[in-house]
């Protein structure tokens, strides 16, 4: 997550809009989808923990994220260079790759959305007026009419 944000949302002076958190929120530190019962297992935890008791996975990912931001700079400064922002307009982008300006939802976004609430609430009252229509044409009714009382 560090290096999304670092590579994505990192301001040209260094900064980033995202609070990231100092330490680990959640102390699992990887997961290895595995077969049951692989005989592998418990050599495979042991070296895991050997390596986050060396320290090496907090080294490798200071490194990584050391190299990220320097190109993330190097990226931005670039982009200044060539004229595209100044400096209070750092554009952010989204983590789909594509490198686009985000924009908030419109209801030119929205319309497929609403054209399924409308789709969903007519069917729902054609059911309801179906439903209520089939009840009431089965309900008994007597043929002979109104019976007159006998004395």
């Amino acid at each position: 997550m560090e290096l999304m944000i670092t590579e994505h949302f990192t301001n040209g002076d260094g900064s980033t809009p995202l609070y990231v958190a100092r330490q680990n929120i959640m102390p699992g530190y990887c997961g290895w989808p595995l077969a049951k019962d692989a005989p592998f297992k418990e050599n495979l935890d042991r070296y895991i923990m050997a390596f986050h008791g060396a320290g090496l996975i907090g080294k490798w990912t200071k490194d990584i994220l050391k190299t990220s931001r320097k190109e993330s700079l190097a990226k931005q400064r670039m982009r200044m260079d060539q004229g595209g922002f100044r400096s209070a307009e750092v554009v952010q982008t989204g983590g789909g790759g594509g490198g686009g300006v985000i924009t908030a939802l419109t209801i030119i976004h929205m319309q497929g959305p609403l054209f399924l609430l409308v789709i969903g609430q007519l069917l729902s009252t054609a059911a309801m007026v179906l439903e209520v229509s089939v009840v009431w044409w089965a309900r008994p009714r007597s043929r002979a009419g109104p019976v007159a009382p006998q004395l």
